[in-house]
């Protein structure tokens, strides 16, 4: 009997591997088949939970500041608690200060039972969490963001679940380059063809006038966005003005009066070699 116990507990396991194997391979199919980044994101928090039960996963984005997080998506589990609706949308690294060295460096951060962590930082939106899940999200080994997940059952969240979504997450770190490969390719084809359209207007019959605003417009959709002014120097009257404007008036700081209307500086001396 017992032999038979141990076949069937070992069959059981084997079941289970192949399970999560699977449930894995078809998580990695889905987050590389896209090229858009929101949508990797978006991808990644609706697969995970094929891999790991969670009752509330997030995608949190690193500020500029390189220490805030923004959540960007969030998505709660069937059996979620209520609380787990009320989590802040905002935080710190600061607020995990013994994770906060290895989530910097890449390394998830696993919290079988946060109550007996001196890692957990207790937090008001937080309390009902008792295993906690952090994973960095990579993109060429600097930290983007981080995939957080919460549990309000102890031990939710091991080791192996841990390393199955390590794994995971390498495949959207792949997913993720080919994002960025994409954008920038698409930002050059903008740009290469915002060059043939500015040539092809230069080549037609313009007065000066009509040639600076014709660049500042070329300049403004080469970069995208921001405000372009293209400055000339009036002879006559001895001083340089704003020839053309472009993009001020999507811009309310930029476009108010102190701002729109003060002089510009003259462009800076060039020395003779």
């Amino acid at each position: 009997a017992q032999d038979v116990t141990g076949q069937v507990r070992a069959e059981a396991q084997e079941r289970e591997a192949r399970r999560l194997q699977a449930a894995l391979l078809d998580a990695a199919a889905t987050v590389t088949a896209t090229l858009d980044r929101d949508e990797v994101l978006a991808r990644l928090i609706g697969s995970v939970g094929r891999i790991v039960p969670f009752d509330a996963a997030s995608v949190m984005l690193l500020g500029p500041d390189g220490e805030s997080l923004q959540v960007l998506l969030r998505k709660l589990g069937p059996n979620a608690p209520a609380e787990a609706r009320d989590m802040p949308l905002v935080a710190a690294l600061s607020e995990f200060p013994m994770l906060a060295a290895n989530i910097r460096r890449g390394v998830p951060c696993l919290l079988e039972d946060v109550r007996t962590s001196r890692a957990w930082m207790d937090h008001p939106g937080r309390r009902w969490i008792r295993s906690l899940l952090l994973q960095p999200i990579l993109l060429e080994g600097k930290l983007l963001g981080l995939l957080v997940l919460s549990a309000a059952a102890p031990g939710t969240f091991t080791p192996e679940r841990a390393e199955l979504v390590r794994l995971f997450m390498g495949y959207v770190g792949a997913a993720l380059h080919n994002s960025r490969l994409y954008e920038e390719a698409r930002r050059e084809a903008r740009r290469a063809g915002v060059l043939v359209e500015l040539a092809a207007q230069l080549n037609r019959p313009l007065d000066p006038e009509q040639v600076v605003k014709v660049v500042a417009q070329g300049t403004r959709a080469a970069l995208g966005r921001g405000c372009v002014s293209v400055v000339r120097y009036d002879a006559r009257r001895g001083e340089w003005y704003r020839a053309a404007r472009v993009g001020f008036e999507d811009h309310p700081g930029a476009n108010r009066p102190e701002v729109r209307d003060r002089p510009p500086l003259p462009p800076p001396q060039v020395q003779p070699s």
